[in-house]
């Protein structure tokens, strides 16, 4: 894994106002760059789970490119894409598009019918992007992995015949609350916290908040939403896809 800093990849900030001045760049500090490679990296140390490599059954098919689709998707890459630790740049693989067509299509199946990936091509180049003007933690950086054009050229091949599933970073738990009995509710959250620990993700308890939404002209008090030992910060409105909401059910944009 290749760390930069945004000073090093001469990342150019856009127009802004004038009291907003972009977050300086690391430049040099050895000892904070290795501070952020462990603080990414602390994903694989929680990962103790061996990778097994699933053999094809002989009855099964490799998936086979033409060159002509190799080509076609070449002719495809955007030239504005940064490239990743191989710096081949997305103008030369356009341009090149009749050039290196028949050599990737045999690159591509052989790695297909072998079932590897070559090293070089899983290698990335990670980008700390400040999330926020102000760095207080390692957390307020987002790491943007830049990985070979290629190799997104070869997996934008592969998924025409098969099914590719995202995940979003932002997960909503709604819990409906009777006769003041949240035990359901507090257990879903338990049961989400544990998922994330079993699959190698960390909750931010900082950016999660808890809204309660209470019609009563009584209200009883809550106990704080505790996860991993902290308490989660009730707010009275928080944004969901786009929409700002309020604890009185009040929507706006």
């Amino acid at each position: 894994m290749t760390l930069r800093t945004p000073g090093e990849c001469g990342m150019a900030y856009g127009p802004s106002l004038a009291t907003r001045q972009p977050p300086p760049a690391c430049g040099n500090d050895t000892d904070f760059l290795n501070d952020l490679n462990n603080f990414f990296r602390r994903f694989e140390a929680l990962n103790s789970t061996p990778a097994e490599k699933e053999v094809p059954l002989q009855e099964e098919t490799a998936l086979c490119l033409a060159s002509a689709d190799v080509r076609r998707t070449l002719k495809r890459v955007k030239t504005c894409k940064a490239p990743g630790p191989d710096n081949i740049p997305g103008r030369v693989l356009r341009e090149c598009a009749d050039q290196l067509a028949c050599v990737l299509t045999d690159i591509f199946n052989t790695s297909l019918s072998q079932a590897k990936v070559p090293t070089c091509s899983k290698a990335a180049t990670i980008i700390p992007v400040p999330k926020k003007t102000h760095i207080t933690s390692l957390n307020d950086y987002r790491p943007v992995a830049l990985t070979p054009i290629m190799m997104k050229c070869f997996e934008r091949l592969g998924s025409a015949t098969n099914h590719i599933v995202k995940f979003a970073d932002d997960t909503t738990v709604v819990g409906l609350i009777r006769d003041d009995n949240d035990l359901a509710y507090r257990e879903e959250v338990e049961q989400l916290v544990r998922w994330c620990e079993g699959n190698n993700l960390i909750l931010n308890v900082d950016k999660t908040k808890e809204i309660i939404v209470d019609f009563r002209k009584i209200q009883p008090s809550h106990a704080p939403l505790l996860i991993n030992n902290s308490a989660v910060e009730v707010v009275s409105s928080t944004k969901f896809l786009g929409v700002h909401i309020t604890d009185d059910l009040t929507c706006g944009r």
